[in-house]
């Protein structure tokens, strides 16, 4: 940050002192910024090692760490199984079910109606 910028580091530590004093509104008001620049100011650090939100997002998005579901993904669905206690109790079926094929249907159908 520039020290000629209007939230400079002495700058954002007076915006939070100022709107716990006065409130956010009136101390945005005084300074000239929104009040969402405020409220951000107001959690200034984040949750590691005192790092701005979007420091700690960034450096753990380099290390692909940013995604809950993937650093703690769900647990998978345990379904029962079939234990068969002689052989050939328990037989694997496949079972595939087909659409209604209409007479004449593909290519073939279509060339035959042209003519």
């Amino acid at each position: 940050m520039y020290q000629s910028d209007r939230l400079n580091p002495r700058m954002r530590a007076f915006v939070v002192a100022e709107a716990e004093r006065i409130g956010v509104t009136r101390a945005a008001r005084n300074i000239g910024v929104s009040r969402n620049t405020v409220y951000r100011r107001r959690r200034r650090s984040g949750p590691l090692c005192g790092l701005s939100r979007r420091t700690a997002y960034r450096i753990l998005r380099r290390y692909r760490m940013h995604r809950l579901r993937e650093l703690f993904p769900p647990e998978r669905i345990v379904r029962g199984t079939f234990q068969a206690s002689v052989p050939g109790e328990v037989l694997p079926i496949d079972i595939k079910s087909l659409g209604r094929l209409t007479r004449g249907g593909g290519r073939m159908g279509r060339a035959a109606e042209g003519n």
